[in-house]
């Protein structure tokens, strides 16, 4: 019981991932036997059971490199069980693959991460309404506190789910009429 109310976050970086998202792409084995140093068949395992996850992101760049943590594309693509997202100080419109993740997660929380929250919750490449693309179906906690969210704008359909919204600490001076889709909140 209490791991489901406080779940332990196994926690990546931005560039963790893109990481083994770019080595995913390769057209190399996930196991090669000879060489158990190229072996990421686990790690894509691990991300297919993985149910809880924090992505931590930071301002700025990586010691001494020209490379800015928030800068480079990532998927969530191969975590298909996850429960719970947790991410702080990422780049929202650098994170591909959520379609995975909308089916399964059922609590979200985003802090430092967005301006609008189209930027996350509807899927960039889509030019469908929102309602109808893919809805974040079994998300029913949603922390979006410490952003810089000034609207609550259309793409809040996809959470018609959710029981609790946390939007404190943004830069909202109006709710609008967007919170009429939700009707479990």
């Amino acid at each position: 019981h209490a791991s489901s109310s406080k779940p332990k976050y196994f926690e990546f970086t931005p560039i963790e991932l893109w990481a083994l998202t770019e080595r995913l792409k390769l057209a190399v084995p996930t196991a090669a036997s000879s060489d158990a140093s190229s072996d990421v068949g686990h790690a894509v395992e691990f991300l297919h059971k993985v149910s809880n996850v924090k992505i931590r992101g930071a301002r700025g760049y990586v010691g001494t490199s020209n490379i800015v943590w928030n800068s480079l594309p990532f998927s969530l693509q191969y975590c298909k069980n996850m429960l719970a997202l947790w991410m702080t100080d990422c780049d929202a419109t650098m994170i591909s693959g959520l379609n995975s993740v909308k089916a399964t997660v059922k609590r979200l929380v985003v802090h430092y991460t967005l301006e609008k929250l189209s930027q996350f919750l509807a899927d960039p490449e889509s030019t469908s309404p929102y309602a109808a693309q893919q809805k974040w179906c079994k998300v029913e906690d949603v922390d979006l506190s410490f952003n810089n969210i000034s609207e609550l704008d259309e793409s809040l359909i996809l959470l018609d789910r959710v029981e609790r919204l946390n939007l404190s600490h943004n830069c909202l001076v109006d709710i609008g009429a967007n919170l009429q889709h939700l009707t479990n909140l």
